[in-house]
């Protein structure tokens, strides 16, 4: 970045640049050495910019002396003499100077908010001055407001088309909106069209944006994701395309809550961008807003959104009919809940299916019919209706809850402990979800002829004293804990307390307690050599055995077996 500094001729006429360079002042030539910011430049005063001359303070041009300028990266070269300026001007030409190296200062410390104000001060001050606009972009461009840095940047090229400068920053803004063919034109325009990092960015940046669109022509979404993620990380992690492309492959692997998130970048990156990229590209935005909208059961958002974008674009097909289907959408949901909430369960299922006939693949419509159909007692219809919907969206709890209690209608009880244990993995502080995990093992157990002791969900620490009752303890359905402890011990009267903690915790877990001065038949049996010792069985198997832990390794064990 430059400091503006001026300096005076030699005798003789002949200019000496800061880097050595000389100029017979009718074409100024000034080639410094690059500053330590690549893309900020600055400038002396306008007037000496455009003339190269500066003036003594006199109206008399044979006063005139020639000197030259040091812009710090061709701040506004000069195309040799052109409009003679008088000195009068000098005043307010410094004043802007001095505010621009201002805002370079607040630059280089990353106030950028500060320094554009600055570079505004300093544009009202003298804005035919190509250097301001430039430094201007690269606040702009700080502040990830990179529409607006690209047509500061292309205001600096209409006040000097050769300027090299504002043709770099381009470059670096194009690539981040991913505009490739633009980005190489102005790396023509700068003069280095053979600089390799800015050349390899936008061969690279290309390459990633082709593969995007090949993989979408071939439906392999997941390598849509890996290209749109590959060219963020490249640099063109300000281009709408790829955050809608994005969005789109993460809908079509029913990934949801990852697709708002890459739609709500995809909003932000769309108040940034030009307004050329964004008539090119919100339409398929607006689309996959609504659509995942409708996925997420959102259906009032998805007619809101479709119907600004059809107030907008009226004569846009795909809009207007995805409003259409919005409406009916949201209209059958809101009327099957009234129906729902009325007890009126026929006509709900009724409603529902009228949606669906627009929506098939609706993981809401769907799980809300199957609430219907089992209030009607209909199981087998709403395990279709699960099934269906987790086939869209796998990890939808509620559904899979319906289908686990379904299942326990039907007396599917390896299916109904199935989900009900992968429902309990997500919700482990759900008490209920713990209750029908329970009851269901009970049942499960029972229908293969085992016979069982504990029946009742919860309670507290059994003690064991006999064989018999050890082994009825340990294959007890779901997970047991056993504690081989003693009396004398100051440490396990502790443990003994924090377990009885742990039963109030964890009511799914089957606690029971050995002390082994009573029972030492069984210490032996069980090799107990030392106190508190802790092992931890499921269905029978002993899983894990704990020596001595400390009160949290305990509640950890627990839980990675299965407790919660």
């Amino acid at each position: 970045m430059d400091n503006g500094s001026i300096k005076k001729e030699k005798p003789g006429g002949i200019l000496k640049t800061q880097n050595g360079g000389e100029s017979n002042g009718t074409r100024l030539n000034a080639n410094p050495a690059p500053t330590s910011s690549r893309f900020l430049v600055g400038a002396a005063s306008p007037a000496e910019l455009r003339t190269g001359i500066k003036l003594t303070g006199t109206t008399n041009t044979s006063a005139y002396k020639k000197v030259s300028y040091v812009d710090g990266g061709r701040a506004g070269e000069s195309q040799g003499i052109r409009n003679i300026v008088p000195g009068g001007e000098s005043k307010s030409n410094v004043s802007a100077e001095d505010v621009k190296n201002s805002g370079n200062a607040e630059y280089k410390k990353g106030n950028f908010a500060k320094a554009l104000s600055l570079y505004d001060r300093a544009i009202s001050l003298c804005p035919d001055q190509a250097a301001y606009r430039c430094n201007r972009a690269a606040a702009l461009a700080g502040l990830n407001r990179v529409g607006e840095a690209v047509q500061e940047s292309e205001m600096a090229l209409k006040l000097d088309s050769s300027f090299s400068r504002a043709h770099q920053r381009l470059v670096s803004l194009l690539l981040r909106l991913g505009q490739t063919e633009q980005a190489r034109k102005h790396l023509k325009g700068s003069g280095q069209q053979n600089e390799t990092g800015d050349s390899q960015r936008i061969t690279l940046i290309e390459r990633r944006l082709t593969n995007c669109f090949e993989a979408k022509k071939l439906k392999d979404w997941n390598a849509v994701l890996r290209e749109c993620d590959a060219a963020i990380v490249a640099g063109a992690d300000y281009s709408l395309q790829v955050y809608v492309l994005k969005a789109e492959s993460l809908l079509k692997l029913q990934r949801l809550d990852e697709a708002d998130a890459a739609l709500a970048a995809a909003r932000r990156v769309e108040d940034a961008s030009p307004r050329s990229t964004k008539v090119e590209f919100s339409n398929n935005l607006v689309v996959l807003l609504a659509q995942a909208d409708m996925a997420q059961g959102r259906f009032e958002e998805a007619v809101a959104i479709t119907e600004r974008a059809a107030r907008l674009d009226p004569q846009n097909f795909e809009v207007s009919s995805l409003l259409r289907k919005a409406r009916t959408v949201s209209k059958a949901r809101a009327a099957g809940n009234d129906f729902f909430k009325a007890a009126k369960f026929f006509e709900a299922c009724a409603a529902y299916t009228e949606g669906l006939e627009l929506d098939p693949a609706n993981a809401i419509l769907l799980c809300n019919r199957a609430a219907s159909r089992s209030k009607l007692g209909q199981w087998e219809k709403t395990l279709e209706d699960c099934n269906a919907a987790l086939q869209v969206q796998p990890k939808y709890m509620k559904a899979l809850l319906r289908r686990a209690h379904s299942y326990a209608k039907l007396e599917r009880w390896e299916d109904a402990a199935r989900d009900y244990e992968a429902i309990r993995r997500e919700h482990p502080g759900d008490v209920e979800v713990a209750q029908a995990l329970f009851d269901v093992q009970v049942a499960l157990k029972k229908s293969r002829g085992e016979e069982i002791s504990r029946t009742h969900f919860g309670g507290g620490v059994e003690e064991v004293f006999r064989n018999d009752q050890f082994r009825e303890a340990i294959s007890c359905p779901g997970l047991s804990v056993v504690e081989f402890t003693t009396r004398w011990s100051d440490r396990c009267r502790q443990f003994s307390t924090f377990v009885e903690e742990l039963c109030r915790r964890y009511p799914s877990v089957n606690f029971s307690k050995v002390d082994v001065d009573d029972s030492p038949y069984l210490a032996q049996l069980e090799s107990i050599s030392s106190v508190p010792t802790f092992k931890i069985f499921r269905n029978g198997v002993n899983v894990k055995e704990l020596l001595g832990p400390s009160q949290q390794g305990l509640e950890q064990a627990v839980k990675q077996c299965g407790g919660v």
